[in-house]
């Protein structure tokens, strides 16, 4: 569009003021074809045109179009095509061409008056150049933003979507298998039956690991909303509820145990999504009791709220029985935690039990990784 009317414009300028003169014909002729060159070269037509104004000040007679507009033209593409930096030289490379113009013998009646009124001209079409480009690079990066936002929030819902899965199938699959499992040692009559199920249990329990696997390469930093205004005493509650019906859900296994949960002169205040965390967290650990605990053995579960935030800490004996192993309930709370600057430890005590400590942080407390 540009090169179109700056083309129209030498046009109509060579109507009303022909060049006379071999030279003045040819240089006209190249400031044309070299404008509309910069359709499909604009690099390498602008700096064409910069140089056929140079031979039209120098070489003409003064007669025919003015290569004034057509600098104008280039100096703004050129600007918008390179850098900031190299749209500062070209404007300085521009003025000093022009003062050198002004010094030299012309047929245009080039003065220093006429530099003065030149320089800010060559200054305003470069800022335009650099502004066409600044207003195209911030609105792709609009885009940009736009598609990470979407695509964010695709991996948030994955995220959740997955350990959704795990948290509510994974469970109950252990369940049942455990409960097959006590049935066949037990020596019911129905045995086989029991068998069968525990089998059909336990290739279900796999193949749902597999699908979580899948879900999550397309999720690794899901992120939880925040209530900072929550009402401890509710949370409290919460947590205890939570503890008491997982205790009594796998009593009905032979699990027993005993839970701690304990709360501080001086609590730090907790923010609902890291509570939300610490209940999720709570439910993945009797789930791993059900699955890799020794049948009817104890363990011990202990929630500590402190001025450092809920420490919960955890020790059960380790079964030997052929439940699928899979660390990803655990690794995606240790990701998660970590991430939040809390503390995730695990492992053997001299007896083989299994134990595990854990630390939540509050939010504020300089230890979150996302600040």
């Amino acid at each position: 569009m540009l090169t179109t009317i700056f083309s129209l414009l030498l046009i109509i300028q060579w109507f009303y003021d022909q060049p006379t003169g071999w030279i003045t014909l040819a240089v006209s002729l190249i400031q044309e074809l070299a404008l509309v060159g910069t359709i499909p070269l604009p690099v390498s037509a602008s700096i064409t045109l910069i140089v056929v104004d140079g031979l039209t000040t120098v070489c003409s007679n003064g007669t025919g179009p003015t290569s004034t507009y057509s600098t104008l033209y280039a100096l703004g593409l050129l600007s918008y095509m390179t850098s900031n930096r190299a749209a500062v030289v070209l404007a300085i490379i521009s003025c000093l061409l022009q003062v050198m113009y002004t010094v030299l013998p012309n047929n245009w009646g080039l003065n220093w008056y006429t530099l003065i009124s030149l320089a800010p001209l060559y200054i305003a079409a470069t800022l335009v150049g650099r502004a066409l480009r600044w207003r195209e690079d911030a609105f792709n990066q609009q885009i940009r933003l736009s598609r990470m936002e979407t695509q964010l929030q695709q991996t948030e819902l994955t995220a959740h979507m997955t350990q959704r899965i795990h948290d509510a199938v994974t469970g109950e699959l252990s369940f049942i298998a455990r409960m097959a499992q006590r049935r066949i040692r037990e020596g019911s009559a129905d045995a086989e039956d029991w068998k069968l199920i525990n089998k059909s249990a336990l290739n279900a329990l796999d193949n749902t690991h597999k699908v979580i696997d899948s879900l999550d390469e397309w999720s690794r930093n899901a992120h939880g909303g925040t209530s900072p205004d929550s009402d401890m005493k509710q949370q409290i509650a919460r947590l205890r509820r939570i503890l008491d019906d997982n205790d009594r859900r796998i009593a009905r296994l032979g699990f027993h145990g005993r839970t701690l949960l304990n709360v501080g002169d001086i609590p730090t205040p907790m923010e609902d999504d890291r509570i939300d965390l610490i209940a999720d967290f709570i439910g993945e650990l009797y789930a791993n009791i059900i699955r890799h605990a020794k049948p009817e053995s104890s363990y011990e579960i202990s929630v500590m709220w402190n001025r450092s935030g809920v420490e919960v800490t955890t020790s059960n004996e380790v079964s030997q029985d052929n439940l699928p192993k899979h660390g990803h309930g655990l690794q995606h709370y240790r990701e998660k935690i970590e991430r939040i600057g809390g503390v995730f430890t695990t492992g053997s005590m001299d007896d083989g039990a299994w134990f595990s400590f854990v630390l939540v942080p509050p939010k504020g407390s300089g230890r979150d990784r996302r600040c």
